[in-house]
């Protein structure tokens, strides 16, 4: 009886080839998955940037800027503030506050306007003797007769300093000479014969008409 030789094969690879490719199709999917949240969570970090950014952006402002009025001296921005908020029916007792802080911040925004200027020279003594009065005033004895002949002094001398700023530097600023003759009037409405607390009104007339002129003045030096 003859031998059948059986020939055995051997285990076939076809399994592992396509194990390998299924694997590294699994590896390649996994990989595309991946990156795509890496794009995702980067374009979403980009526009929440972006969106900071442009929340933050208006509300930057020029640290130059005063407020409203960018160029004004800062002194004048709150002497025009003081005399606009201000009420003499209930700051002027006695010891007169509200006259000895209105020539107080009228003579820094005076002094500020000619500095601008480099002018200050021309208006010194007239800035000096407003503030002396100031002090005087504060000073004195609440029964004093002086008071009204103190204040008017120094309007006087404020309607002073604001003609020479006037007339040196603001010539042809519209109605110029009418607003120094008004502040200088004003000055002069003060009656020295009458107590200063009856005088109110006029001292508040003199600020309103000194706060025109230096807000007219600084206004044509941004100009």
């Amino acid at each position: 009886m003859a031998d059948i030789n059986v020939e055995r094969k051997g285990p076939s690879i076809w399994p592992w080839i396509i194990g390998l490719i299924v694997l590294a199709l699994l590896i390649w999917a996994l990989a595309e998955m991946l990156g795509g949240r890496d794009d995702a969570t980067r374009t979403a970090v980009t526009d929440d940037t972006v969106a900071r950014t442009t929340e933050v952006a208006p509300a930057t402002r020029d640290p130059g800027m005063t407020g409203a009025a960018a160029g004004v001296p800062a002194a004048v921005q709150q002497f025009e503030q003081w005399v606009d908020r201000r009420d003499p029916q209930t700051d002027m007792g006695m010891q007169h506050e509200y006259t000895t802080n209105g020539l107080r911040q009228l003579a820094d925004a005076l002094e500020s306007l000619a500095q601008q200027h480099d002018a200050r020279p021309a208006v010194q003594q007239s800035i000096q003797t407003m503030r002396q009065q100031a002090d005087r005033l504060q000073q004195s004895d609440a029964a004093s007769t002086q008071h009204a002949n103190m204040t008017r002094d120094a309007f006087t001398s404020a309607a002073d300093a604001v003609g020479t700023l006037q007339r040196e530097h603001h010539a042809q600023l519209a109605g110029a000479d009418n607003q120094v003759n008004q502040v200088r009037q004003a000055a002069q409405a003060v009656a020295t014969g009458t107590p200063l607390l009856q005088q109110q009104e006029r001292v508040q007339t003199f600020f309103d008409r000194a706060r025109d002129a230096v807000r007219a003045m600084a206004a044509d030096q941004r100009a």
